[in-house]
């Protein structure tokens, strides 16, 4: 069955079942197989030689192919594609969100070892050149200073919201991460989901449409303006922590495109792939800027595709998670089709190859089959409304105590108010439903002061 077929029918396959013993409760019972992801389809230019290679020692094809798209588009942030010339002002750019998703073991990070490891020498060069021309700067008599020197890099490895706008403040608007750990940096990501300050959340959403962005730090002569960001994110994240990549009411979670593994592998290192370490190289040292667009013929078959993701969005039994990704997928396939268009042809420009497109595609397709698995739990497993909301309560707390740091207790949770939780009762019923969600993460403990803890 193809990518697209698989997707569709996962939609098909989401029905809601009334249970006759339940009277009016509504039992959700969603079939969702696993989609198959399209490695002949994203097989192309050097990225399809990497995939290749990774996978010949037994590494998931999704976790390389996901590895190597997030550092694909890290390589080639200053690349951009304009896809309707009669709206000159909409382009898109390289700013892919990619979660790497599967358990312990499931060759997340092998994966994204193996793809980044040519970008790390150009990154530790480039750094050690500027460290030397900072020497010299300070070295020179005051009134004999130049411009002070910039830093060129291409990654940072904090995702707080400062320290990502004033690094794209250095770096022409332009800075990726990959992260072995996403999970650890999405607080950092300005509590990205729960707690926040909305600014801070505001401000992800709009950096990942390519929004002018603002930062202004108070008490300190600290004011930035990015016109036009591009920050490429990839990195492994588990399962049971993906409701920390955001809301689907507003669109968050939609905005990640995740590659989804359910097994585990052992640890046999994987070989290099010789084109993917040259095309790094290449792609990383191209820093003009240059545009890509959509020929007629591609136009047709990338409309095509947005038809038919629009009538997924809109059907009336698809689960929340299911319509947020297919709403996004039209722009979400541009950034990918920008992005296979330069691992083909590193710097090019023009017309976006057929290839390069048909396998935007296809991954958008398998996106939308992966977030039917994932972004369905909640549908699955809830049989009345207070359960569904015990479940999402029980999701909002563990992206608060992630970050907390880990440890809490319930005087902790109850004082804080985190996640609308003020009452010992509510709390023993968010508890319940967190122990049966994240098995094994709860001790009752009798610390000083407090009830049991919640260690995660």
């Amino acid at each position: 069955m193809s990518t697209r077929a698989a997707a569709e029918q996962i939609v098909k396959d989401a029905k809601t079942i009334r249970s006759a013993s339940d009277g009016d409760q509504v039992s959700f019972a969603v079939v969702v197989p696993l989609p198959e992801y399209p490695v002949r389809a994203v097989s192309v230019g050097a990225l399809g030689d990497l995939i290749k290679q990774a996978t010949s020692t037994g590494l998931p094809a999704a976790m390389v192919g996901g590895a190597g798209l997030g550092i694909a588009g890290i390589c080639a942030m200053p690349a951009s594609l304009q896809p309707d010339p009669a709206y000159p002002s909409w382009v898109e750019r390289p700013a892919v969100w990619v979660p790497l998703v599967a358990p312990r073991s499931g060759g997340k990070s092998p994966a994204l070892r193996i793809a980044r490891a040519p970008l790390d020498p150009i990154e530790q060069a480039a750094y050690e050149q500027w460290r030397d021309e900072m020497d010299d700067w300070r070295a020179a008599p005051a009134k004999e200073r130049d411009t002070k020197p910039d830093r060129r890099r291409w990654t940072v490895d904090d995702i707080t919201t400062e320290q990502v706008i004033r690094a794209m403040d250095q770096a022409d608007g332009r800075i990726g991460a990959a992260v072995d750990e996403l999970r650890t940096h999405l607080a950092g990501m300005g509590r990205y989901r729960t707690g926040g300050d909305g600014g801070d959340k505001a401000r992800w959403l709009s950096i990942w449409d390519g929004a002018p962005v603002s930062y202004d730090r108070v008490g300190s002569d600290v004011s930035i303006r990015v016109a036009a960001p591009v920050v490429p994110i990839v990195g492994g994240i588990q399962p049971h922590y993906i409701g920390m990549l955001g809301e689907d009411e507003d669109g968050a979670r939609a905005r990640w495109i995740p590659h989804y593994f359910s097994g585990t592998v052992s640890s046999t290192p994987a070989p290099s792939s010789a084109a993917w370490d040259e095309w790094v190289g290449a792609e990383a040292g191209i820093v003009s800027s240059r545009t890509w667009h959509l020929d007629r013929v591609a136009y047709r078959a990338w409309r095509d595709a947005v038809r038919r993701w629009q009538a997924i969005e809109h059907r009336p039994d698809v689960s929340p998670a299911v319509a947020g990704a297919a709403s996004k997928a039209d722009r979400q396939a541009l950034r990918v089709a920008l992005i296979l268009a330069e691992t083909i042809d590193p710097g090019k420009g023009g017309p976006i190859p057929s290839e390069a497109l048909t396998g935007a595609v296809a991954l958008m397709d398998y996106a939308i089959g992966v977030w039917g698995v994932l972004g369905g739990a909640a549908e699955t497993l809830a049989t009345s409304r207070r359960e569904e909301t015990l479940i999402r309560a029980s999701d909002r707390l563990a992206g608060w105590i992630a970050e907390r740091g880990g440890r809490v207790t319930r005087r902790d949770i109850i004082r804080a108010a985190a996640c609308g939780i003020r009452k010992a009762g509510q709390l023993d019923d968010v508890i319940a439903e967190y122990k049966q969600v994240y098995p094994g993460t709860v001790r009752d403990e009798m610390p000083e002061g407090g009830g049991p803890q919640l260690v995660v």
